[in-house]
């Protein structure tokens, strides 16, 4: 994600240059990693003790795809999206296969749902926009 940041701040004519399968669209890239990042996150929230990835790693592809969500919307985003709705079936798969209680399983959806909130609403506008919604 740093080298995609890096290209597309230099080169910013990259962002008008496309392949036309959708799984390489950028908001596509971004929203994976942002859930990502936002799982690892959220899981470090609800249990501190025990992180399930190192801090820093998770912490730069959270911030680098942050910055190159605000570089694209900066150009591409015209539009607003009217779907806002969180998003929280990734939290719910993971909370069934780790078997934790039902009670670490809720604080795990709502801590992710939470670190969604920053880039949804821009990631879904990127996504009508440019005409790639999932």
């Amino acid at each position: 994600m740093a080298e995609l940041l890096e290209s597309h701040h230099f080169y910013p004519v990259l962002h008008y240059f496309r392949f036309g399968e959708p799984r390489y669209a950028m908001s596509r890239m971004l929203r994976f990693c942002l859930e990502v990042s936002s799982m690892m996150r959220a899981a470090r929230q609800v249990d501190g003790h025990k992180p399930a990835a190192s801090v820093e790693p998770v912490d730069r592809l959270w911030h680098a795809s942050m910055q190159m969500l605000e570089e694209t919307k900066r150009q591409f985003v015209i539009c607003h999206s009217t779907h806002d709705d969180p998003d929280p079936r990734l939290a719910i798969e993971i909370s069934q296969s780790i078997g934790d209680s039902d009670d670490l399983a809720s604080q795990l959806q709502a801590a992710f749902v939470d670190q969604q909130s920053a880039c949804r609403q821009d990631l879904n506008a990127l996504a009508v926009c440019t005409r790639s919604e999932s």
